[in-house]
């Protein structure tokens, strides 16, 4: 293994044989080793995997490995990382160099990043990087991105799936982020008593009752809100000029398993735009994840927008407000009512090249989620409307222009595809707590593990996504399904066992060659889309020549259905079965409802 000189924490993961981990004959075995250098000690999980059709118990005491304590940077040497084995005598101990598949990843915490190389991959491999700290994935042997999910926990997943043809497995890794991490994964919002609209003292004790009185009044305007403000919004988010495209909400991509109830707001890379308000009103709410902030808005008593991802805040802005919850890297929470003008700058942008925008009317109550109590902790998902229905203004014209707009959809986008007694929509696993999840755990932060959507494409015309949050035991995955397949907003408890062909894209590098695209073509110059540019003629995929997984779903009643996903990799016969071979369920289905 090559010297890696790093400042911040490492983290190491090997794999053993080939395959799919989904196989029902892995195991898999984690030890801890902490390398130490000057005064900081860098935790290093080391997790082997036994892909053997009857692995064999795996036990061994990690040693502690201590390099030269005058430096912090430090390599950690081959010989150094012991591989659990049956029998830990010396000739039977693995090392790094007699490994298949490794990853490393290094945490700059300078920069909110994380750096992550392959290592023992064979020539000729598929990679696909995933990781719990973005919504982002990548090919290529190395990954570098910047963490963008709020809250950072302090320890972020990250995954690489390898594939030699239809033959994948998948490696993990835990990264730790306790440095920059958010101080806990509390909804941004007082746990002080509420007041609500009409100004009346309301104390909630329990927590049901708690969530399905929380509104936007209540847990941001906490009954202030000015009867008399605007119903329209007469500025853009951001100069117009300055805006290079945006997606309309309903997009699932990273751990956004159900179509986002926000809009992205895309710039040029390494510009430095300003975010303005879109017109009078006042700041209710701000929160700090100790790398950009999240602010919103209130127009009036039912208009208010978000905005995600804000790097730095306007000074005059700044210096107003009130700060609860802090810790050492993240300000916390301000509910202070700052007062603003339309067209006046919020903020500006410093990284990345893009920010969150959601507009949200209270009045508005979208019909296409089934169940409202699913979505409770998330209470303005429910009255997320298309900005373009009141944005006024020569600017619309020009956003509407750089805006991708597929189908018949209304141009700020859709998110509400439920229909009762269809399988079209949203679907949440038995017993996982709906949208906002139950429990929480280190590689499953966000408690999307439980979510399914199947749901249109935004970004593409006339194509199906169906959209897991746990796919196969190897996290969040999303496909597209055949041409051919049937219209979910026709399939019903009468229409049977249904079969969807699950076709993957070929994704790849961005123009950089350290984040990832998104496996489409832009239709107007058949380049592939960086998405970086507005993709003039639309997008289509980059598909893989085959396909290497079926889905089988049956709705069981108006709100259940059960699912079961199959690779078609036959790893006993070393072949690919056919789709058409997929009939039955087995004992390995799962049950979802709404």
């Amino acid at each position: 293994m090559r010297f890696i000189k790093f400042a911040g924490t490492i983290a190491l993961i090997m794999a053993l044989g080939c395959g799919s981990t989904s196989d029902p004959g892995v195991s898999h075995s984690t030890a801890t080793l902490s390398v130490t250098g000057g005064d900081t000690e860098v935790p290093v999980e080391v997790e082997s995997v036994n892909l053997s059709p009857d692995p064999s118990p795996v036990t061994s005491d990690p040693p502690t490995v201590t390099p030269d304590p005058s430096t912090i940077t430090t390599d950690v040497p081959t010989n150094a990382i012991p591989i659990a084995q049956k029998d830990s005598s010396p000739e039977q101990k693995s090392t790094a160099s007699d490994l298949d598949p490794a990853i490393l990843c290094v945490l700059i915490e300078e920069e909110a990043q994380i750096k992550c190389e392959s290592m023992n991959v064979e020539e000729g491999s598929q990679y696909r990087w995933t990781s719990t700290a973005t919504d982002q994935d990548m090919g290529g042997s190395k990954w570098q991105f910047t963490i963008n999910k709020e809250p950072i926990g302090d320890k972020e997943q990250v995954f690489l799936e390898i594939c030699q043809g239809s033959n994948c497995q998948t490696l993990e890794t835990s990264v730790d982020t306790s440095a920059i991490s958010s101080d806990s994964n509390e909804i941004e919002n007082p746990t002080e008593s509420k007041t609500d609209l009409e100004g009346s003292y309301e104390e909630h004790s329990d927590k049901d009752n708690k969530l399905d009185n929380m509104t936007m009044q209540s847990e941001y305007s906490r009954g202030k809100c000015d009867p008399d403000g605007t119903q329209y919004l007469d500025s853009p988010p951001m100069n117009a000029d300055e805006i290079t495209f945006m997606k309309p909400m309903g997009v699932m991509q990273g751990d956004h398993i159900t179509p986002i109830d926000h809009m992205y707001v895309n710039y040029e890379p390494g510009s430095s735009p300003d975010v303005l308000a879109m017109a009078d009103g006042h700041i209710v709410h701000i929160g700090h994840t100790g790398v950009d902030h999240r602010v919103i808005i209130e127009y009036s008593c039912d208009l208010y927008s978000i905005y995600i991802h804000i790097h730095e805040l306007d000074p005059d802005i700044a210096s107003q407000l009130d700060w609860v919850g802090s810790d050492k890297e993240s300000k916390g929470r301000s509910y202070t009512r700052v007062p603003v003008r339309s067209g006046m700058i919020i903020g500006n942008q410093t990284g990345d090249q893009s920010f969150d925008l959601s507009v949200v009317d209270t009045r508005v109550i979208l019909s296409g989620f089934v169940d409202l109590r699913n979505y409770r902790e998330e209470f303005w998902k429910s009255h997320c409307v298309d900005p373009y229905d009141y944005w006024q203004g020569l600017f619309k014209k020009q956003l509407l222009e750089k805006t991708i707009v597929v189908n018949d959809n209304p141009p700020g986008g859709k998110i509400d595809y439920d229909v009762d007694g269809r399988l079209i929509g949203n679907w949440f696993e038995e017993g996982t707590g709906g949208y906002s999840g139950g429990v929480r755990t280190e590689s499953d932060r966000h408690g999307i593990s439980g979510h399914l959507a199947i749901a249109p494409s935004a970004l593409v015309e006339d194509k199906l996504i169906i959209s897991f949050g746990n796919f196969q035991n190897e996290g969040s995955r999303r496909f597209f399904a055949n041409d051919d397949a049937p219209d979910p907003a026709n399939v019903g408890p009468s229409s049977g066992i249904v079969m969807y062909e699950l076709w993957d894209v070929n994704r790849g590098p961005d123009r950089d060659g350290i984040c990832c695209d998104e496996g489409l073509e832009v239709v107007g110059t058949g380049e592939r889309w960086y998405g970086d540019t507005y993709p003039e003629g639309g997008l289509t995929p980059i598909f893989y020549d085959h396909i290497s997984s079926v889905v089988l779903l049956e709705m069981l009643d108006e709100r259940t259905i059960k699912l079961e996903t199959f690779n078609l990799w036959d790893e006993k016969l070393k072949k690919m079965k056919t789709a058409e071979e997929i009939t039955q369920f087995t004992d390995k289905f799962r049950i979802f409802n709404r």
